[in-house]
C-alpha cells in the first residue's frame, strides 16, 4: 500500500495527552491495520517490521525521548506494543486512582447551587 505515514508524535507542542491519544488512535486503530502492517488473526507476525516503521513516523522530538526511556530486555525495544507502552506512560503518566475516585466523588456546593442538586437522585 503506498499510504503515507500518520503525522509525526508532537512532544512539544499542544498537549502531550491530547497528541498521544491522537497518535495512537491514528497509529493504531488505523495505519496498522490499513497498511496490514498488524495482522488482526496473529498480532505476533511482523512484529520488528511494524516497530521499526513505528519508529519511522514518530518523528525526531519522539525518538530522543525514546532513547531516554529504559527497557528492560533489548528485545522490547524491536516490540511495538512495548514502545506504545512506554510512550504511553511517558505522554500521560501514571493514574493515582484513588485520588480520581476522591475528585470524581468530592462534591463542593458553589454559592448559586440549591442543596436539591445534590439530593435529586435520593
Amino acid at each position: 500500500m503506498n499510504l503515507p505515514l500518520p503525522e509525526k508524535l508532537e512532544i512539544s507542542t499542544g498537549t502531550l495527552i491530547n497528541n498521544w491519544r491522537k497518535f495512537k488512535q491514528v497509529w493504531g486503530n488505523l495505519y496498522e491495520v490499513t497498511t496490514r502492517l498488524k495482522d488482526l488473526q496473529n498480532p505476533e507476525l511482523n512484529k520488528e517490521w511494524r516497530a521499526t516503521t513505528l519508529l519511522t513516523s514518530l518523528g525526531s522530538d519522539a525518538l530522543d525521548v525514546l532513547e531516554g526511556i529504559t527497557f528492560e530486555e533489548e528485545v522490547q525495544q524491536k516490540d511495538p506494543d512495548v514502545i506504545q507502552e512506554k510512550l504511553q506512560k511517558y505522554c500521560i503518566g501514571e493514574v493515582n486512582e484513588s485520588f480520581e475516585r476522591y475528585t470524581f466523588n468530592k462534591q463542593d456546593q458553589g454559592p448559586h447551587k440549591p442543596i436539591d442538586t445534590y439530593v435529586a437522585g435520593l
